[in-house]
């Protein structure tokens, strides 16, 4: 039986390969899973944002504040998860403003860092890794932020923390999640799948193995050993 998505990522976590090397993870599939939720059982205090058509980019990065009648500058969610190397949760990320992509692109950066605009730079530190989740196909999302994914892994089953809460309801449960089959789309070869494999490479990791951690199954798996090997 093959592993489940987040069977996947505790198993990355463990092994030490996210946040390090990979450290950009996209959950795509339907609602109610246990997308975003997962971060809280494999990270300490995990920074959140959902993603909405109108979101400022102030809710990203931060803004200026009063205190103490000063004017100063409080950093947001985004900006304190680089800082101190945590993990942050970029729930609904197809609903990404055109305002607030650039920004999504530094955070996913590699390696990843912004500017405020104070004029400093900010790096991320050891630890920090973005975990993005979606309703919709990973194919919604412009180019330039798909490619940008160390990890795309379909989350159509309830993640093991979900079923505990759910206790004897989540066989029931799983017979909802079952009905959708909308869902269907595979992983093309890109630059960043083989930046990301290049990084496995350089952990010592062989290609079956590289496609493992990637999560690719079935024809993904095979396609991309294909290419790996092209």
């Amino acid at each position: 039986m093959s592993e489940t998505w987040d069977e996947v990522l505790r198993r990355l976590v463990k092994d030490r390969i996210i946040p390090s090397p990979l450290y950009r993870v996209l959950l795509f599939g339907p609602p109610r899973t246990g997308k975003s939720s997962i971060a809280k059982e494999l990270f300490s205090q995990p920074e959140r944002v959902t993603i909405h058509k109108q979101l400022p980019t102030d809710d990203l990065l931060g803004g200026y504040g009063l205190i103490n009648s000063k004017t100063v500058w409080q950093d947001g969610p985004a900006v304190r998860a680089m800082r101190e190397g945590k993990c942050i949760v970029l729930d609904e990320v197809d609903q990404i403003s055109p305002e607030c992509r650039c920004i999504l692109h530094a955070l996913m950066d590699d390696p990843a860092g912004i500017t405020l605009p104070t004029g400093e730079r900010v790096e991320a530190k050891a630890g920090y890794c973005v975990i993005a989740t979606t309703n919709a196909l990973p194919s919604s999302l412009p180019p330039a932020v798909l490619d940008r994914f160390d990890l795309t892994l379909l989350a159509n089953t309830l993640s093991a923390g979900l079923r505990t809460q759910l206790g004897k309801l989540a066989t029931q449960a799983d017979a909802v999640v079952g009905r959708d089959k909308t869902y269907a789309w595979s992983r093309p070869a890109s630059i960043n799948l083989f930046l990301a494999a290049a990084k496995l490479r350089r952990k010592g990791l062989r290609d079956e193995a590289i496609v493992s951690a990637l999560g690719l199954t079935g024809q993904s798996a095979t396609d991309a050993l294909i290419a790996l090997r092209g």
